[in-house]
């Protein structure tokens, strides 16, 4: 791989690929207070008996759909990658994710996403909340909501955990200083009373035989971790895996970057199965948006907000759907559009919380989802 490659000018390019890719990961307790204005009561908190959970896998950057879940081998666009056949008739992702092709029985797909912000900054904020702040009003985001809506006050274990690399954390958490994930001692100050939760963080707690299924990287412990902590009860853990901006030299960054993806999601989906968890516990994949049809002088992909994919699986997703169709190079959506309200009334009715539910400023409804969004029932499981 070059020592340079072309990037989009943002701030969050201030340091190489590689040595995003070095830093040390941290784990934190994510700030509630997000949700202190859009506080509802809810004096039945502790009795709820939906305790559905969502493990996000952050594709921080931008993960190319092309190389993933929506391949267009042979057109201009395509790229040198192959598209394989799946458990599911008639559907063929790419040749990287053999793994996931034998396991696209359990998850759904959505490839119809317009999401039309391409700024990793605010194109984040968009993707982790479903809608853009308003004037004098900031919107919590997934996890905060999940958070509230299936958290326990008699909970022992937190409600939000997020895991992030060092140059990540910068934009989704900025004023957070992290330090290592062997130590997790930043996180551990965040708990706040719930000390009992340190051994969650203790790989050693896990058989060997379950360490090596999800292997050695910080991918690889982080999502291991995060199971662990879903089947402890934490409605809601955010894993990032850093760098997918890939400007310069996609197809070598894809071609190193989404067999990890494979493996490891493929390993903690047949770990929660094998758990028992698979109807509890969603796993999401999601990044702030997807990467060109094009391809540029460097031999990248950058960044595209029309038309790319994201996914589901287990709590709630019906496995095996497919929703959304691109044109033959990957441009534009030709059926079955999704934005990003729609995506999040999509996630909270599958999980069996209603988009429409209001929160509150003062007097005023604030409705989970933007008004007249409504839920892709087609891909919500009965």
């Amino acid at each position: 791989m070059s020592r340079h490659q072309p990037h989009c000018g943002s701030p969050d390019h201030a340091v190489s690929r590689r040595a995003f890719l070095g830093a040390v990961g941290a784990a934190a307790f994510a700030d509630m207070t997000q949700l202190d204005a859009l506080a509802a009561p809810d004096p039945a908190r502790a009795l709820k008996k939906n305790q559905k959970r969502v493990i996000l896998l952050w594709l921080a950057g931008g993960a190319s759909q092309l190389e993933t879940w929506d391949p267009k081998p042979g057109a201009s666009t395509g790229g040198p990658f192959r598209s394989i056949p799946t458990d599911v008739p008639g559907l063929r992702i790419s040749e990287l994710m053999p793994e996931m092709a034998k396991r696209m029985k359990t998850t759904c797909v959505i490839r119809g996403l317009n999401t039309k912000n391409g700024d990793h900054g605010s194109g984040a904020k968009l993707m982790m909340r479903g809608r853009r702040d308003e004037a004098g009003l900031k919107y919590p985001d997934l996890g905060a909501v999940i958070a509230r809506e299936m958290g326990r006050a008699d909970s022992k274990v937190p409600d939000y955990v997020s895991f992030y690399s060092q140059t990540e954390g910068r934009g989704f958490a900025r004023g957070r200083q992290s330090s290592t994930l062997a130590s997790h001692g930043e996180a551990y100050q965040r708990v706040r009373g719930i000390m009992a939760s340190e051994s969650l963080f203790d790989l050693n707690k896990e058989p060997k035989k379950v360490r090596d299924r999800y292997g050695p990287t910080q991918f690889g412990e982080q999502c291991l971790i995060a199971r662990r902590l879903a089947e402890a009860g934490v409605p809601f853990v955010r894993v990032a895996r850093a760098w997918w901006d890939s400007h310069g030299q996609n197809f070598e960054t894809h071609q190193e970057m989404v067999p990890e993806l494979d493996h490891v999601m493929a390993t903690l989906i047949d770990d929660l199965r094998d758990r028992g968890l698979s109807d509890d516990v969603m796993v999401v994949t999601l990044a702030e948006f997807g990467r060109t049809p094009q391809i540029n002088a460097s031999l990248g992909r950058d960044h595209f907000a029309s038309a790319w994919s994201m996914t589901m699986t287990g709590g709630g997703a019906k496995g095996g759907a497919v929703w959304g169709k691109t044109d033959d190079k990957g441009q534009t959506v030709v059926d079955q559009e999704v934005n990003p309200a729609n995506l999040f009334a999509t996630i909270y009715a599958a999980l069996g919380v209603n988009p429409h539910k209001n929160y509150y400023v003062g007097p005023r409804p604030i409705p989970l989802v933007d008004p007249g969004a409504e839920p892709v029932k087609q891909v919500v499981g009965s």
